[in-house]
């Protein structure tokens, strides 16, 4: 699910405890729109340890603060990936013999 749809976004702001606990494994799309959530998650995942429960995505980088850095440790995994522009970039810049750094 995606937190760009304003049902799903009213949900979460709304109740985000009753909103989390509803789910037994899901996908939430731009979780940076309401990063309130993440302690929700915390708080399920520390009832129930079972990986794999919640993936999370979103296109700004939430995860570098501190207090959601915390939540990652022994909790969780953060994949970082280029966008496909910025993934041709990427292979035109070695494609020329370049570094990504001379760019």
């Amino acid at each position: 699910m995606t937190l760009d749809d304003e049902g799903v976004y009213q949900a979460t702001t709304t109740d985000p405890v009753s909103f989390i606990r509803q789910f037994e494994c899901v996908t939430i799309d731009e979780i940076q729109r309401v990063p309130e959530l993440i302690r929700e998650i915390k708080i399920s995942v520390d009832q129930d340890q079972r990986p794999g429960r919640f993936l999370l995505t979103g296109s700004a980088n939430i995860f570098s603060s501190y207090w959601v850095e915390g939540f990652f440790v022994r909790k969780g995994a953060l994949l970082l990936w280029m966008s496909f522009t910025g993934l041709a970039v990427f292979r035109r810049i070695r494609g020329a013999g370049l570094s990504p750094r001379a760019v």
